[in-house]
Order: C-alpha cells, then structure tokens, then sequence
C-alpha cells in the first residue's frame, strides 16, 4: 500500500492477504526503539521485563 489515512487502523495486504494493525505495529515501534536507546545507554532489558545495569 502506497499510501492511506490514518483513520485506517488495520487493513489486509492485497498481495499475501497478511492483516496489518497500524496500533500493534506502532506499539512494537516504540518499544524496539525504547530498547535500543536503553542499550545505547549501558542497560539492558531481563526476561523479566525489569531494568537491571549491564555491569551488575
């Protein structure tokens, strides 16, 4: 897709029918983009989801 509004949240590729949600996609966005600032930083992420020092 070219381009659409941002009032469309979700829609199907019309090549390989995948469902595509702009809200999830931006979600994971973020989140990706969180990481890699915190990595830049000298933390990391646990399993756990908490914060811990990359030294400790």
């Amino acid at each position: 897709m070219d381009a659409m509004p941002l009032s469309v949240r979700s829609w199907e590729c019309p090549a390989c029918q995948v469902h595509h949600d702009r809200d999830i996609n931006t979600a994971l966005n973020i989140k990706h983009q969180g990481i890699v600032k915190l990595k830049a930083e000298g933390l990391s992420i646990s399993a756990h989801r908490g914060l811990r020092s990359a030294a400790a």
